[in-house]
């Protein structure tokens, strides 16, 4: 009977124990410190498996409602056993068009001060894709590395990378530069008749953005608040080149080179052709930069999760 007793003394202290584990813990995990020196990542259930991690946590734990919101964050790069970076301060909003809708979603990350990541050149923005669209992780980082190694003038560079977010594992996403106008990346003059552009589709396009009259819409990454003389400018361009390519059989083959730079059109055209990529077939995601009175220059690529037979419709056979 004694021992008995004493079994059941034991099993309640025990209980009492790992009741109290679950308080505190509970109470250590719901608040984010304003200055910590390192942030909490708990790989038990995930370990190690060669690659970089990422560990971000949102100020209060806040989810990612939208991709406008920017939340006041902290992340930290982890290696197999401790942590390999300072806290860093940054700001995380969603990313993507129809990307941010799924499951596993991409973030816009800014951080406070230029950061150089994995090698790649210092800025303050960088991107986390998902690639939920593309199972196999790899169609976005074989196509921009293999535009690279053709010697395009700019492809993102970019680093996979598992992700643990507010504490709790994410996966695999792919850390990436964005495409910007910076010295390491889109490296262009910045005024009022140079721009870095992107061709959107219709379901969802962003400010500001010149609709052609053949309705294709391009929206302007650079410069950042053009002017209404620069609008016209890139819109009338824009026009007399679609007017161009519907009536091609009219001019003269070499006429094309007023146009485009034929070389950086070719190792795009080909890199696009070769992947059977979607969004390459002048639907969205295709950027290019112009100056006036220069031809137009197609890069950097971007976007091949639709790529390879991961086709986003069924077609008929």
């Amino acid at each position: 009977m004694m021992f008995s007793a004493l079994f059941k003394i034991n099993s309640l202290k025990r209980f009492v124990a790992f009741l109290c584990c679950i308080v505190f813990s509970a109470c250590y995990w719901a608040e984010t410190e304003e200055n910590p020196d390192y942030l909490p990542m708990d790989d038990s259930m995930y370990p190690y498996a060669g690659l970089p991690r990422l560990v971000i946590e949102i100020e209060n734990f806040a989810g990612l409602r939208d991709r406008e919101t920017e939340f006041p964050s902290k992340l930290q790069i982890y290696g197999e056993k401790s942590p390999e970076s300072e806290v860093l301060e940054l700001t995380v909003r969603g990313r993507g068009n129809s990307s941010f809708k799924m499951p596993k979603y991409g973030m816009k990350l800014e951080f406070k001060d230029k950061v150089e990541l994995f090698g790649m050149p210092k800025n303050r923005d960088w991107a986390l894709i998902a690639n939920y669209g593309d199972k196999t992780h790899l169609r976005n980082y074989m196509m921009t590395r293999l535009s690279e190694w053709l010697g395009a003038r700019y492809t993102p560079r970019m680093q996979f990378v598992e992700l643990y977010l507010n504490r709790k594992y994410m996966g695999l996403y792919l850390l990436s530069e964005t495409i910007k106008v910076a010295k390491n990346r889109v490296h262009i003059e910045e005024n009022d008749t140079t721009f870095l552009v992107e061709k959107e589709d219709v379901k969802k396009y962003d400010p500001p953005y010149v609709i052609t009259d053949k309705k294709n819409i391009y929206h302007i990454r650079s410069p950042k608040n053009p002017p209404e003389e620069s609008l016209e400018l890139l819109q009338n361009h824009l026009n007399e080149f679609e007017k161009f390519l519907k009536n091609r059989y009219l001019y003269e083959d070499e006429e094309i080179l007023n146009w485009i730079d034929l070389e950086d059109y070719l190792l795009y055209y080909w890199v696009q052709e070769y992947s059977k990529n979607e969004d390459g077939n002048y639907a969205r995601s295709v950027f290019f930069t112009w100056t006036k009175g220069e031809p137009i220059h197609f890069g950097p690529l971007w976007d091949f999760d639709l790529s390879f037979g991961n086709a986003s419709r069924t077609r008929n056979q």
